[in-house]
């Protein structure tokens, strides 16, 4: 629950008798179509900003009532519930990217992540399927990006990037320091090391300056010119593009998410 109070009677009440604390994580839950698109994206883009802050709160008041358990969020995604299907468009997969470093980030105090839906089941269905066709959201290309680089261990990483401020939307407070860019470095099951980038500006482009002795020698990226891109049935064209060679210097595109292989 946001109520940290309520975490802690749950905690002190009945934290000896489970393992996990169960949370189910949506937003924006607008209800109905926002009258502001652009201020809506930031928002969204940012929310896992609130939503990390949260989970780290939540596992600091269980851990101060004596108990063990662990955070399972067996559900998360975006979800507008306005009937406009955002759940499947390009801003949904910035903030669900965002929602991934959250949980890198967070570690061993979230052991079981789930996004919700697999195949269907409702707008945020990361597969699209009927009749015997199918096609992925830029979610689902997303966890596909992350999930190929096979991450087995969250490293240190130091970086600066601008912020921003957002308006408070659906069931997202008001929020300040946002940061336009969110990078997580991670060694990987071959050995090797890998950084992913979200860089949340719609304008801005993010350049990434190596440390001495790394070099890039890939870099796979999803991207879109505008944060309302979709694929359809007839088109599947938000999916990841990978070029190669070797660079110290990378310019990230706006309004994207990108998988940077290190040597």
């Amino acid at each position: 629950s946001a109520d940290q109070a309520w975490n802690a009677t749950l905690s002190r009440e009945i934290g000896h008798l489970a393992a996990y604390l169960g949370i189910h994580n949506y937003t924006p839950l607008t209800g109905e179509k926002y009258p502001d698109a652009r201020a809506q994206y930031y928002a969204v883009a940012g929310a896992p900003v609130q939503y990390e802050k949260r989970l780290r709160e939540t596992a600091r008041v269980i851990q101060s009532q004596g108990r063990l358990m662990k955070l399972a969020v067996t559900e998360w995604n975006c979800n507008y519930q306005d009937g406009s299907e955002r759940e499947q468009t390009m801003e949904a997969a910035v903030c669900n990217a965002g929602m991934l470093h959250a949980f890198f980030r967070l570690g061993e105090q979230v052991p079981i992540a789930m996004i919700s839906d697999l195949v269907n089941g409702w707008d945020g269905g990361i597969i699209r399927s009927r009749h015997g066709m199918c096609y992925g959201t830029p979610t689902y290309h997303v966890l596909c990006l992350y999930a190929q680089a096979a991450p087995r261990k969250l490293l240190g990483c130091q970086y600066a990037a601008p912020s921003y401020g957002a308006a408070a939307v659906g069931n997202l407070e008001k929020a300040d320091e946002i940061p336009a860019v969110d990078v997580v470095a991670c060694g990987t099951a071959d050995g090797g090391r890998c950084l992913f980038v979200v860089n949340r500006d719609l304008e801005a482009r993010a350049v990434l300056h190596l440390p001495r002795g790394l070099t890039a020698t890939a870099v796979t990226t999803i991207a879109a010119a505008d944060f309302t891109a979709a694929n359809t049935w007839n088109s599947e064209t938000v999916v990841p593009r990978e070029v190669r060679g070797v660079w110290e210097r990378l310019d990230i595109a706006p309004c994207s998410v990108t998988r940077v292989t290190l040597a």
